[in-house]
Formats: structure tokens, sequence, C-alpha cells
């Protein structure tokens, strides 16, 4: 388990002197997307933050987004089957290794299709009960 203080004399943080917040590594809980997912479709939760921090993406294009409840959203790009990475940037003043970039590498996985095709041809036999 990683915590997120260190000792060192002197300083302060939180109010509590002697220590020091210390930004940890983001955590993503999904790792996957659809290339047919609209913008804002939410890809997963970013965890492990601290606190009082700010998210952004890194060097944005538009392609992904983050909501103020800390999920990486699908932006406004389109995308293609395969993988693509994102860098998530945590920024708080007070931290001592702050901003932090966490990148997470996501499969961008095949578009769904947005129809199912049902018809069946009027010579077709059929072997069944229907209930």
């Amino acid at each position: 388990m990683e915590i997120g203080f260190s000792v060192s004399s002197g300083a302060s943080a939180n109010g509590v002197p002697g220590l020091i917040t210390m930004l940890k590594t983001l955590t993503l809980d999904a790792d996957s997307f659809y290339a047919s997912d609209g913008p804002g479709t939410v890809i997963g939760a970013i965890g492990n933050r601290q606190p009082r921090s700010a998210l952004s993406i890194w060097q944005d294009d538009g392609s992904f987004a983050v909501d103020e409840d800390g999920n990486l959203l699908v932006g406004d790009q389109a995308f293609e089957e395969g993988e693509v990475s994102v860098t998530i940037v945590e920024t708080l003043p007070e931290a001592a290794n702050s901003p932090r970039r966490t990148t997470f590498t996501l499969t961008v996985l095949a578009p769904i299709t947005s129809a199912l095709n049902f018809s069946i041809s009027r010579n077709s036999q059929y072997i069944g009960q229907v209930i």
C-alpha cells in the first residue's frame, strides 16, 4: 500500500507539522472502451487521488476529458480499433511532487453495431415452439 505522506523536518501540510503531501500513482478502473462510444461516455473512474486535487488531461487534443467526479470520459475525437494512451495530470499545490502525471494505455474495441437485422425471408421454414 502506498502512503500519501512523507516526513520532513520543519515542513507542514494539511495543518500537521512535519508532514508533506505526496501524490500517488493514479489508477483507472477500466482499460477499454468501444470505438462507437460517443462523447461524454464514461471509460472509468480515476482512483488513488488526493482530496482537493485537480485532474486534467496532459497535451489535451479533445480525445479525452475528466469530469468533476473524477471519471475519464470519451472526448470529441473519433477512435479506431487498437490501443491509445492518455496521460492524466493530478495537481495539488501543497504536494511536494505536484503536478504528477500518470499514463494509461487503453484498448479501443471494435464498434458495436447500431442495429441488428432480424428479418427472415418469406420462404424460410421454422422448427420450434412458439411460447
